[in-house]
Formats: structure tokens, C-alpha cells, sequence
């Protein structure tokens, strides 16, 4: 009988890219909604703004650069508006899941290509002699 064949270093590193930049960063909200079984519109708007900022900075392309830093400002005023007012914008939570799924779908490609297309490790591990 054959081993199983490991899965292939590239598969590795876009998995373990997804998870260190995509689900971790989301793991707040998602105790938020476990405990609370809501996500509250203060959480959701500081967390785009923060994830869409990580996102950007974390990418080669300058133009996915200047689109979440624009989402990241917008976020944060909205963050400011609701902790100042205790108003959530209309539209707002709508607006910020939106833009989280947008800019993870945007990542998961970059990263796909990054990864598995081009072959680029996620983390510099040390040789081992």
C-alpha cells in the first residue's frame, strides 16, 4: 500500500498564509459573536478599519495599498462617530462586512498567486543541517 503523498510546500504556505492573515486577525469578532451571539456595529467598524489597513500594508500592490487605507480612514471615523454619538451610521455594518469580504476575496488571490503560483515561502524557516 502507497503512502499518502505530503501535501506540496506551496499548499502549506498558502494555507498557513490564510491563516495568520486572514482568520487571526478576524478571531475578535468571532469570539464576540460566539459569546455575545451578535457582533456588535463598534467592533465591526474598528475591525475593518484595523483588517483593511493589516491587509494593505501586508500587500505588494499599491493600488490595493491606497484602497484599504481609504476603507481603513472611512472605517475609523465611522468607529469615532459611533463611540462619540452612540449613532451607527445607516448602512454601516452592511457597508463593513462588504468590505471585509471584499478585501479577503482580494487577498486570498494575491496570496494564491504569491504561494502556490510563484512558490514564495510564507515564513523563513532556518535550514536544518
Amino acid at each position: 500500500m502507497k503512502p499518502i503523498a505530503d501535501v506540496p510546500s506551496e499548499w502549506r504556505h498558502f494555507s498557513a498564509s490564510l491563516a495568520f492573515t486572514i482568520v487571526l486577525p478576524l478571531v475578535p469578532l468571532l469570539i464576540e459573536a460566539w459569546y455575545e451571539n451578535r457582533i456588535t456595529a463598534q467592533s465591526l467598524t474598528l475591525a475593518t478599519a484595523i483588517y483593511a489597513a493589516t491587509i494593505g500594508v501586508s500587500s505588494k500592490n499599491a493600488v490595493l495599498l491606497a484602497i484599504t487605507l481609504v476603507v481603513s480612514v472611512v472605517f475609523a471615523i465611522a468607529f469615532g462617530r459611533i463611540m462619540g454619538t452612540g449613532q451607527v451610521p445607516d448602512g454601516c455594518s452592511a457597508a463593513a462586512l462588504l468590505s471585509l469580504a471584499a478585501i479577503t476575496v482580494v487577498h486570498v488571490c494575491e496570496r494564491y498567486i504569491k504561494h502556490v503560483a510563484k512558490g514564495e515561502s510564507f515564513i523563513q524557516m532556518p535550514e536544518t543541517r
